[in-house]
């Protein structure tokens, strides 16, 4: 059987389905944690266009000694394949989830993340990129999820995601040259928009910037929607990389250094060759508040 993920345009068409259920309703729908009774919490998903600061957000989160992330692991696309593998369903069909469903999906969820999880940590964090094009999907399966959503300036998403090497995917081909990753940026943020209006996820934006500034304050209102107190090792994340097995990211170098500025505005070098992509970027530079020089 052909094996679909979920891409950014069905993600805006299971927004849609949702919110028209919600409104059939008059409600969100329900759902059935099975492990509320020993107080297991929701995941909590962070996401981000590539090269946004997902990576160094992973590395200070971890360090508190409450939260463990699970880094680019398969949990939420295996519930699609299987759904398409038991009964045949698309993605689209998500909408029509009942109670029950949503119990045998959540579990199915656990049980995939257990080895990716020290369960002694309460809140674990799944960390994978483009769960921003999958937030329909996974609101339908955890209508109770928190997102935490990493925010960098465009200009410089775009330029580093180009800089880099990527594994092969049917996302990453996305970002071969700039104006094919301007592009890509325009179409994914354009249906988290969509997705944000249809259905008013529990989101929580770290700007990249503002975590080199300050991290503690930055850092903060994350605790706090954790309901999480502040620990001093978190400044230490340094220290949490370093002691790392693996890193599976191209940022592996980078987040067992200091916190440092020069990755900020470093488009400015790069301005005549990203001329081309400022159609795609320009609404979004003003929408995430950098402004368009």
């Amino acid at each position: 059987m052909e094996r679909r993920q979920l891409s950014w345009q069905r993600g805006r068409q299971l927004a849609e389905q949702l919110a028209q259920r919600r409104l059939s309703r008059g409600q969100a729908p329900s759902a059935i944690d099975p492990g509320r009774e020993s107080q297991r919490r929701p995941p909590v998903f962070l996401m981000g266009f590539p090269r946004s600061g997902t990576t160094l957000l992973d590395t200070i989160l971890r360090s508190h000694p409450a939260i463990d992330v699970a880094e680019e692991k398969p949990g939420i696309a295996a519930l699609e394949i299987h759904l398409q593998e038991t009964r045949g369903w698309s993605i689209e069909q998500f909408a029509r989830l009942d109670e029950h469903d949503l119990q045998d999906l959540q579990q199915l969820y656990w049980q995939g993340m257990a080895p990716f999880w020290d369960s002694s940590q309460p809140v674990l964090i799944d960390k994978l990129p483009l769960h921003i094009c999958a937030v329909p999907l996974i609101q339908a399966v955890f209508p109770d999820a928190t997102f935490l959503l990493a925010i960098r300036n465009p200009r410089d998403t775009v330029l580093s995601c180009v800089q880099q090497t990527f594994a092969a995917n049917d996302a990453m081909l996305h970002l071969r040259s700039l104006p094919e990753a301007a592009r890509f940026y325009d179409r994914v943020m354009t249906a988290w928009l969509h997705v944000q209006r249809q259905l008013d996820p529990a989101v929580q934006v770290i700007r990249y910037e503002d975590l080199i500034a300050d991290l503690p304050a930055t850092i903060q209102p994350v605790l706090d929607r954790l309901n999480l107190p502040w620990d001093e090792r978190l400044i230490a994340f340094q220290r949490t990389a370093r002691d790392r097995d693996l890193i599976n990211t191209p940022s592996a170098a980078q987040v067992v250094q200091p916190l440092y500025s020069s990755s900020i505005n470093k488009w400015r070098r790069y301005r005549h060759y990203l001329e081309p992509c400022d159609r795609f970027l320009a609404a979004w530079l003003d929408h995430w508040g950098y402004g368009f020089e």
